[in-house]
């Protein structure tokens, strides 16, 4: 598509060069299966299950809406990417009335659009490194979007500059293409983010760059995939073990074949998502590559890979997300039974679920990482990959 094509000579011969090799090796040359068509047929979406997941939604809701404060926001962090994440959570309610918006939501997109500063960033402590803000900008754009509210406009398309201006342009650099939350690294978890955030607003872009006569505010797409291909186990450059080919890890590597370390399940899963959403085919190597991995590796237990830092709720919505994109239902896997990966997912986060004095229910992880003990946002994590399982709309 001509909206999103680069200018990245580096990053389009470092991808010539791994489809290549890719393409000799012949390791990843599982076609594409088509996504499900009739949404009543797919697997997971018995009715049992699918009406304890939307009770345990509604009252993972009712429990966000108990614990905002008056301004809008939620009291684990003064920077607007948890509330962003609450109220998106909120905003995807399948209960809600179409085109009606809740309160708790207006409240949660206001204390949002509070924290938009001149740069065009969503962001609260300008004392903070610029770059700091992708991340916080990124979820906030993905909540005002959520909303449906022409009047949010404005402030989406001027975070979309920022986003495109807070993307890596230094050619040669292994960070070239990549989003950092703070200053470098780039990393997948803000890059997949700042992606699904500027591809979700791409119709407000291309209708504002129409009426304005003017280009839309994009990032450089072709070095955003090429990031993504450098997080990614792939020929020539992968470890020996047969099950990490295809999976991605949370930075890219720079020192050669990867001996030591072994790709993540979370990242993985938003690596595919990412490549999808940049408009990279399903038939492509590096998106089968992923959902080959995912196959290899398919596990509720723990993190895929065992290795994920960030923790199980993390991985399980970064897993609902993906996997409903790519939309492979069972998925398949070789020499294993093929895994109802919706409905167990349903079923894991069910079980998951607390609850409080109040009798409202809630997730957290006592034995995760500072994010995973953060209830609101993992209630806000818990709630979206339910949303998203039961076939909310997608932002």
């Amino acid at each position: 598509m001509d909206e999103r094509r680069g200018t990245a000579d580096n990053g389009r011969r470092e991808i010539v060069h791994r489809l290549s090799s890719i393409a000799l090796c012949g390791a990843l040359a599982l076609a594409a299966r088509p996504a499900w068509g009739d949404k009543e047929q797919m697997p997971g979406l018995d009715l049992s299950t699918k009406k304890d997941a939307l009770r345990a939604v509604d009252q993972g809701i009712q429990w966000l809406k108990a614990r905002q404060n008056a301004d809008g926001s939620w009291p684990s962090s003064p920077q607007p990417a948890v509330s962003a994440f609450a109220t998106r959570a909120i905003l995807r309610d399948p209960a809600r009335e179409q085109g009606k918006l809740d309160a708790s939501a207006g409240k949660g997109l206001e204390f949002i659009a509070s924290c938009a500063q001149k740069d065009g960033g969503i962001y609260r402590d300008s004392r903070l490194p610029g770059a700091r803000g992708n991340y916080s900008t990124a979820a906030s754009v993905l909540a005002l979007a959520g909303s449906q509210q022409e009047r949010y406009e404005p402030l989406i398309l001027a975070a979309r500059r920022f986003l495109a201006r807070g993307q890596n342009r230094r050619e040669g650099s292994d960070q070239f293409g990549g989003w950092a939350c703070s200053d470098p690294p780039a990393d997948m978890k803000t890059t997949a983010l700042a992606i699904e955030a500027l591809a979700a607003t791409q119709r407000i872009a291309t209708a504002d760059a129409e009426k304005s006569r003017s280009a839309p505010a994009d990032p450089d797409w072709t070095a955003a995939v090429a990031f993504l291909s450098r997080c990614q186990n792939l020929p020539p450059a992968c470890g020996e073990r047969p099950q990490d080919l295809g999976g991605f890890f949370d930075v890219p590597d720079k020192a050669g074949p990867l001996t030591t370390r072994h790709p993540e399940g979370s990242a993985t899963a938003l690596g595919l998502a990412a490549l999808l959403e940049s408009n990279v085919a399903r038939s492509d190597p590096r998106v089968l590559g992923a959902v080959n991995w995912l196959r290899a590796n398919y596990t509720l237990d723990e993190p895929a890979g065992g290795l994920d830092r960030r923790g199980p709720c993390f991985y399980y919505y970064s897993l609902a997300g993906a996997l409903s994109l790519y939309g492979e239902e069972p998925l398949l896997r070789a020499e294993k039974r093929p895994a109802d990966w919706r409905r167990e997912l349903m079923i894991r986060l069910i079980s998951l679920q607390r609850t409080d004095s109040q009798g409202l229910g809630y997730w957290v992880n006592d034995q995760g990482d500072n994010a995973e003990k953060d209830a609101v946002l993992v209630t806000a994590y818990c709630v979206l990959a339910l949303e998203t399982l039961a076939d909310a709309p997608p932002y």
